[in-house]
């Protein structure tokens, strides 16, 4: 875990290992699906949430999906008829999960910038084998 900023895409610590962010930055969603974000959790827990927003393409339908472990956990379409509109996803990551979120422009093949971001509390597991009696 680290606090210094490694860049957009991956997971980033604070420096007191309290809270993680990433940030996909602008990615640009085609009517393939596009990884927006994609990353690992080690030993801790992440709870917080994912902000979905579309900059551009007003009255784009876009999907978007969430992915733990390469399993669909979260996923619907927004048919948009203006730019700026948000989608929030709270979640909780269990430790040693793989993280991946999705856009796919469901309306035509055109470009659509997107951008996702993760913010997030850190929690680490309760310790076993060193109870006291």
């Amino acid at each position: 875990m680290s606090g210094t900023f490694s860049g957009v895409g991956t997971l980033q610590f604070t420096n007191d290992n309290q809270h993680a962010c990433a940030y996909s930055g602008e990615v640009s969603a085609t009517n393939s699906e596009t990884t927006l974000l994609e990353f690992e959790t080690n030993s801790e827990y992440l709870t917080g949430e994912f902000n979905f927003n579309k900059n551009t393409g007003d009255g784009d339908d876009i999907q978007y999906q969430v992915y733990l472990n390469d399993q669909v956990i979260q996923g619907w379409e927004h048919d948009y008829s203006a730019r700026g509109f948000r989608n929030l996803v709270k979640i909780i990551i269990p430790p040693f999960t793989k993280v991946k979120t999705t856009a796919t422009n469901n309306t035509g093949a055109t470009g659509r910038a997107i951008v996702c971001s993760f913010t997030s509390k850190v929690g680490m597991p309760q310790r076993v084998g060193n109870l006291v009696e």
